[in-house]
């Protein structure tokens, strides 16, 4: 198995190989057909037929899913398969729901409320689902996972 550095095992073996390593007692342990497959950013590369480094840049431009294990960057391998088939993926993105605090004279953020890619901002909010008082200034923003905002809505106080 390819790794990324030389005398470790990458997190995508580690997790599939149900292995524990040596210095662990070599348990051997039943593999969880729940958990993907996960596979390292080297191994993606090889799937994908291209470099490592160009795999990374998709993933920190948001085109290909990943997460951390650790300090390694892990991706399932079905997903990488399926960007290998032509599927392509969104960012995944949040309704931020804020308050004008007039001490602070700024907005607070009073709720997050995660939505797919594909979500259209409304243009009208009702304030009792959001538990918003009376008289009180509120926004609803659309951002994404890296922070950005993509659209926001002024309701009616």
């Amino acid at each position: 198995m390819i790794s990324d550095s030389p005398g470790r095992q990458t997190a995508g073996a580690i997790v599939s190989s149900c292995n524990v390593s040596a210095r662990q007692g070599d348990i051997r342990m039943i593999r969880d057909p729940l958990i993907p497959r996960l596979v390292s950013t080297t191994e993606a590369a090889d799937i994908l037929g291209m470099a490592r480094s160009h795999v990374h840049r998709l993933v920190t431009e948001g085109k290909l899913p990943a997460a951390h294990a650790g300090s390694s960057i892990v991706l399932a391998e079905e997903t990488v398969r399926r960007y290998k088939a032509g599927e392509r993926f969104s960012l995944p993105s949040q309704l931020r729901v804020s308050v004008y605090d007039e001490s602070a004279d700024g907005w607070t953020i009073v709720r997050t409320v995660p939505v797919g890619p594909e979500y259209v901002l409304p243009t009208r909010f009702p304030a009792d689902e959001y538990d918003i008082e009376d008289g009180v200034s509120w926004r609803v923003e659309l951002v994404d996972v890296t922070g950005k905002t993509m659209k926001v809505a002024h309701p009616v106080t």
